[in-house]
């Protein structure tokens, strides 16, 4: 029992770097910064900030750094509108020069148009162009119809030729009105504005091209600012139950009819019909115009050109620039936090013995059950008509309705009830570190994980059932929520046989093929290159940064070894954790939560709120799971004491400080076009650490024929189980211990296994059982 401290101290845990190890990791450190730095500033959305192109002789905006549109106006004004693209800038001198955006009116009237019909310039409900009847009811009156005429034509030249030759033969519009025109398919209809525009696009504080998500045409989203969100506000409430065109460039794209007053300030433009191509191009344009500003109503554009930005060299050196003094100013705070938290290199001795003959046989399971998994999560459930569903959704993920669509969702819920009850518990809390209890813990969860994956399968597939088309959905109910509430099951099956059978962890296999196998990766083809560099540097950033953590230790003499990092990932969840956190505190008693659970993950998602979130919870956590005094029985029966208060809190800052480089990793990237998910630091971490044990165990096994004797369910007793079985000259590896590591609450489903050769099995299983038989006394 002495040899066990310096077992630790010699042998496991290693020595703290010196000021060479020190230099490196902030050179190491440095260099990671300043390459995703480099990356991150390289796509388009991301700018280089204006101070660093002046720095280097550069513009920090206007049309010298983007180029776009120089003109002059009726009085003579100059006039730039930057970011304005050469393709572009045609047709948005075009748009400006008709009025830009405006929103207008519509006058319905029951004599203009059948005055156009007596006047036998348009038919009567036939011929080209042509009168018919628009009407509709508005949802706060159905009792009353409205009705309006206009004039449709396959040609707007036609439509246009009639007014005009109405107008020549004394015909006119109705009073304070003009007519606009709107394309609607492959044919032009006519419409009767008001003059007055109380709305135009310099009410617009910010816009965004997106689709809509119904149709998945091409829509701009705006958000006017306060003057304009007070008269929309005010316009929309006066023509309750009429419509209001949307006039861009004087082309009416959108006139739907008001239900309500529309006063929250935002607002969407429809881009009309016709080829998608043009539609999308339409967005672009008025974005690019209201992004950049709109002209006074009595504005006119005149001898308007594009110019070229005028940065040249510039910006890309600007973008050195700013990637170095990121790689620096990244080095320098790695080299003082290693420097102060001293933490110390995990240095495992390999098995020495004689090769595994059952490699083969090993892979070839673990292959079969990630076949079996990837073939479930292509499988639509039975009963549900997946072509049907496809065109509904439109080609988004349908895994959610495969065999294994609920995923590992419920059964992680379920380990996480049962690890927190059996935490709380004092009769069930000596279960959790016995093979015996977790046999009894594993039954709750299988009963848990029954239940969850139940109701969850109902509920999904009773939500296919409301979904509107004309033939039905689901076939069959029952089967498909039989099937779908089995998934989970097969899943944990399949993870156990790759666990018993295969390598590595099975759960931690079977997630990360769920992250490589993921619809997004579909659409890495149609990535810019820069958007491809980005996603690479942050994978390899976060990747570096995990595997370097999970290598390190903080401790003092004669106590354990704390683990980094010391709250593992939970800190990175929603809200930083905190959304456990209320779970915990829920199932320990307290009730009396501020505002809902969603609302306070929405709260502490973003900006400095969300950094000082991760702050907290690291140290939220990291008491939760390796307070001083923790785990002192084991540790005496081991000759070892709990670690020092300084030692906590040195790893718990340590720890911190390299979760938030994740967090920062991950939120820097954009999350569109599924780049959020393919760079997520918690699934690209998760998958860092899985392989890395599944390479270690790898050479474990082929050096010998290993068995396994005892499962251990925390990380902070690792180390010592390695020190006592090298104490007793038993040759060893622990499986899966990184990713157990990152998982300190959710983790209770991945043991880590003892795993030792055949014929120091029985050796090995008497030295855990002796160290560990205090667990099961009172």
């Amino acid at each position: 029992m002495t040899d066990i401290p310096r077992a630790i101290a010699s042998g496991v845990a290693g020595a703290p770097p010196d000021h060479r190890a020190t230099r490196r990791v902030a050179i190491a450190v440095g260099a990671i910064a300043a390459v995703f730095v480099f990356a991150l500033y390289g796509i388009r959305e991301r700018e280089v900030p204006a101070r660093a192109l002046e720095l280097v002789g550069g513009a920090g905006s206007g049309v010298a750094r983007y180029g776009g549109i120089v003109g002059t106006d009726k009085s003579r004004r100059h006039i730039e509108l930057p970011n304005i693209t050469q393709a572009d800038a045609a047709d948005t001198i075009a748009t400006l020069a008709n009025g830009g955006l405006e929103f207008r009116e519509v006058i319905q009237s029951k004599d203009a148009v059948p005055q156009l019909v007596q006047l036998g310039i348009v038919g009567d409900g036939s011929g080209d162009p042509r009168m018919e009847i628009d009407s509709w009811r508005a949802d706060n009156d159905e009792s009353q119809t409205q009705t309006d005429y206009y004039v449709a034509s396959k040609s707007r030249a036609k439509l246009e030729a009639a007014f005009a030759e109405a107008e020549r033969r004394g015909w006119k519009p109705p009073p304070n009105t003009e007519v606009l025109y709107e394309q609607a398919d492959t044919s032009w209809r006519s419409y009767f504005v008001s003059k007055t525009v109380e709305v135009d696009g310099r009410s617009v504080e910010k816009a965004i091209g997106s689709y809509d998500p119904n149709t998945n045409t091409p829509v701009v989203l705006l958000d006017f600012n306060r003057a304009g969100t007070r008269a929309f506000g005010e316009l929309t409430a006066r023509i309750v139950g009429h419509k209001l065109a949307t006039v861009l460039g004087g082309v009416v794209r959108s006139a739907p009819m008001i239900n309500t007053p529309i006063r929250g300030g935002r607002a969407q433009i429809a881009m009309g019909a016709g080829d998608p191509a043009k539609m999308e191009h339409d967005r672009d344009v008025l974005v690019g115009v209201l992004q950049s500003g709109s002209l006074p109503l009595s504005g006119q554009i005149k001898d308007a050109h594009w110019v070229a930005p005028s940065n040249g060299v510039r910006e890309p050196i600007a973008h050195v620039l700013i990637a170095l003094v990121g790689g620096l100013l990244a080095a320098a705070l790695a080299w003082l936090l290693v420097a102060g938290t001293k933490p110390e290199h995990a240095d495992v001795a390999p098995i020495a013995g004689a090769p595994s003959v059952s490699m083969a046989r090993r892979i070839a399971w673990t292959l079969l059950a990630i076949a079996i998994y990837i073939a479930g999560t292509e499988i639509t459930l039975p009963g549900v008509n997946g072509i049907e569903l496809d065109h509904i959704l439109r080609g988004s993920d349908l895994t959610m309705v495969s065999v294994f669509g609920l995923g590992f969702v419920p059964l992680i819920t379920s380990f996480v009830v049962v690890e927190l009850v059996a935490s709380i518990v004092p009769p069930w809390r000596r279960l959790r570190d016995t093979v015996l209890g977790r046999r009894k813990l594993g039954l709750a969860v299988a009963i848990a994980a029954c239940l969850v994956s139940a109701v969850q399968a109902y509920f999904v597939v009773g939500y296919l059932t409301m979904l509107p088309d004309d033939v039905a959905l689901v076939v069959s109910f029952w089967p498909a929520v039989a099937t779908l509430a089995a998934g989970p099951l097969v899943l944990a099956i399949l993870a156990s046989l790759i666990g018993s059978r295969g390598l590595g962890s099975g759960y931690g296999i079977l997630m990360v093929v769920g992250w490589l196998w993921a619809p997004s990766w579909s659409e890495i083809a149609g990535f810019r290159a820069s958007s491809l560099v980005l996603i690479a540097a942050a994978i390899a950033s976060t990747t570096i940064i995990v595997l370097a953590v999970l290598r390190w230790r903080v401790r003092a003499p004669g106590r354990v070894a704390i683990p980094l990092p010391a709250a593992g990932l939970l800190p990175l969840q929603a809200g930083g954790g905190v959304v456990a956190l209320i779970g915990v505190l829920a199932a320990l008693g307290w009730r009396s939560m501020p505002e809902p659970i969603w609302e306070s993950e929405r709260i502490l998602g973003t900006g400095l709120v969300a950094v000082a979130a991760v702050v907290v919870a690291s140290f939220v956590w990291a008491w939760v799971f390796v307070r001083p005094k923790r785990r002192a029985r084991e540790l005496a029966a081991a000759s070892l004491s709990p670690t020092s208060a300084a030692s906590w809190l040195r790893a718990v800052v340590l720890s911190s400080v390299a979760v938030l480089a994740l967090y920062a990793t991950g939120a820097a990237v954009p999350q569109w076009h599924g780049l959020g998910h393919l760079a997520n630091p918690i699934l690209v971490a998760t998958a860092a650490a899985v392989i890395a044990d599944l390479v270690d165990e790898w050479r474990a096994r082929r050096r010998a024929q290993l068995v396994p004797v005892w499962p251990l369910h925390d990380p902070l007793l690792v180390d010592v189980a390695r020190a006592r079985l090298a104490a007793a000259n038993i040759p060893h590896h622990i499986q899966s211990t990184r990713f157990r590591t990152l998982l300190w609450l959710a983790g209770a489903y991945v043991p880590m296994m003892v795993l030792v050769p055949a014929e120091h099995a029985e050796a090995a299983h008497a030295e855990m059982r002796d160290w560990l038989s205090c667990l099961s006394s009172p």
